[in-house]
């Protein structure tokens, strides 16, 4: 009763079915497609593995039932980490490459929400930032709207790193507790020519200067998508 009078989908809908206390995903969650809607039972298939389930309905009562298919634009959400050391002027290079990266696609973007400051962690060298983007499809298009997301992500990180402002964590200490101490005589000595200075991993990396960088080479290595 609780399915033919909530009426939460409908056949051909794309849902995922919770725990009403497990909290909800900023990257989409798990779908099924509907099937089939009886008066006892519901039949959905899984879209990445094809597998058919049959639940009861009296089960889904207790759940939280998310419809993809009813939902409105997508809401993306991508963690970017930057060094605290990152020239304010490189930050705004990056917003406006970004932002710029965006308003070429508007076949799959509906437009750039934000790039807000949502971390500072000054102890360990970065400041984590979130880029909040909209896209075209529903969540009902889970696969494009990944994959729309690699790209961005993609995109993001080639102008980290032509900016030089792409953040490197610091090296965490390796405690050895090995109680064969020929083992670790060995591999104390095979390290004993490193120079720790010389290591890729020396922290957070710094910033050379403040001159900008032009990221038109950037650009054209993501091309825009046929009509």
């Amino acid at each position: 009763m609780f399915i033919l009078a909530r009426h939460p989908y409908d056949i051909g809908d794309r849902i995922s079915i919770n725990k009403a206390d497990e909290p909800p995903s900023l990257n989409g969650v798990l779908t099924w497609y509907v099937e089939e809607v009886t008066l006892y039972y519901t039949t959905v298939r899984l879209g990445v593995t094809n597998e058919v389930a049959t639940i009861a309905n009296s089960s889904l009562a207790s759940c939280r039932i998310v419809n993809a298919a009813r939902s409105q634009n997508a809401i993306i959400y991508i963690k970017l980490k930057f060094g605290v050391n990152a020239p304010y002027a490189k930050i705004q290079l990056f917003k406006e490459a970004v932002i710029s990266f965006i308003k070429v696609r508007p076949r799959t973007w509906v437009k750039c929400c934000a790039i807000r400051t949502s971390r500072v962690e000054a102890d360990l060298g970065f400041v984590e930032y979130t880029l909040v983007l909209m896209h075209r499809d529903s969540w009902q298009h889970i696969s494009p709207i990944l994959g729309n997301k690699g790209e961005v992500m993609s995109f993001c990180l080639e102008v980290q790193k032509q900016l030089g402002m792409r953040y490197i964590a610091p090296p965490t200490p390796v405690d050895l507790t090995m109680k064969n101490p020929q083992l670790l005589s060995s591999l104390m000595q095979g390290t004993a020519g490193i120079n720790p200075a010389s290591s890729d991993h020396a922290g957070p990396q710094q910033e050379s200067g403040n001159e900008l960088v032009d990221l038109s080479r950037i650009v054209d290595m993501f091309p825009l998508p046929l009509n």
